[in-house]
């Protein structure tokens, strides 16, 4: 027993003198961070969550009697990447990069007011008291780009959230038509983009009367994008369903730009000026 004891001991000096050397360099070639003292460990951040090989966590005293100290650094570093992960499961690969900081707001006075009343959306939450958000406008003029934005602020506001192009609301049989429409009830936020005529076929009419319904009752909001007029959206969607959703609405347009898509086509081919 005491030849167990003192091999023991001798780990544990080691490990010691190992600490009082270089808390730095131990922490960052070691595969648990370890300090000498506590008022060490919490001043300590490597500056690379990523290589973190102790899951976030620093220790300090000795292996026989040690205290486990969460590091803030990585916390933040890992709540990035879970929302990222999160982000990346509900939007298209080409929306992820939409935000508020790269939207460019100063093209018009219909792209600041969009501008602002979608920032006065997600920082109210307004979709958690059933609000809505219905943005109108031409193609390329930025309402997905805001919808997308409002998702990500949502998300880091740790509100659960969904995305669905208009288009794709029908895609797929019965069934699966069916649970994309209940998956689309309960989140917190969710974003329909370029609304249009889908509202034909009767199938989806109803599911999107019936969704509505179910989050106007939750009072739970919407985000949705359009490029038809209100008077167009009556036709299309039924005075019923507009109805239910202009009640809670703050309707936004945007059509007082060019397209951006048309800026960018021109980007493309201004070797043709040459």
């Amino acid at each position: 027993m005491e030849k167990i004891q003192k091999v023991m001991q001798e780990i544990i000096n080691k490990t010691s003198a190992g600490i009082q050397q270089e808390p730095q360099q131990t922490s960052t070639n070691s595969k648990r961070c370890w300090f000498s003292t506590k008022s060490e460990a919490k001043k300590y951040y490597c500056g690379e969550p990523e290589k973190c090989t102790s899951n976030g966590w620093k220790f300090c005293g000795v292996p026989a009697d040690s205290e486990a100290i969460a590091c803030p650094g990585f916390a933040a570093w890992e709540k990035t990447k879970r929302l990222q992960i999160k982000l990346d499961g509900i939007l298209p690969p080409k929306f992820r990069e939409f935000g508020f900081g790269n939207f460019k707001a100063d093209r018009s006075e219909m792209t600041k007011q969009a501008f602002d009343v979608a920032q006065k959306y997600y920082k109210a939450k307004a979709y958690m008291t059933g609000a809505n958000l219905l943005l109108l406008g031409s193609y390329g003029t930025g309402k997905t780009h805001l919808g997308v934005a409002i998702i990500h602020n949502a998300t880091l506001q740790g509100k659960s959230a969904g995305f669905v192009t208009a288009s794709n609301m029908n895609k797929g049989g019965f069934e699966e038509i069916e649970k994309r429409f209940e998956a689309m009830k309960n989140v917190d936020l969710i974003v329909i983009d370029d609304l249009a005529s889908e509202m034909d076929n009767k199938l989806i009419a109803n599911h999107m009367f019936s969704l509505i319904n179910h989050r106007y009752g939750a009072e739970k909001g919407m985000v949705m994008t359009s490029n038809l007029t209100l008077k167009q959206l009556a036709e299309t969607l039924g005075d019923r369903i507009l109805d239910r959703i202009t009640e809670r609405s703050a309707v936004v347009y945007i059509n007082d730009i060019d397209s951006f898509r048309k800026q960018k086509r021109k980007s493309y081919l201004g070797w043709l000026e040459d």
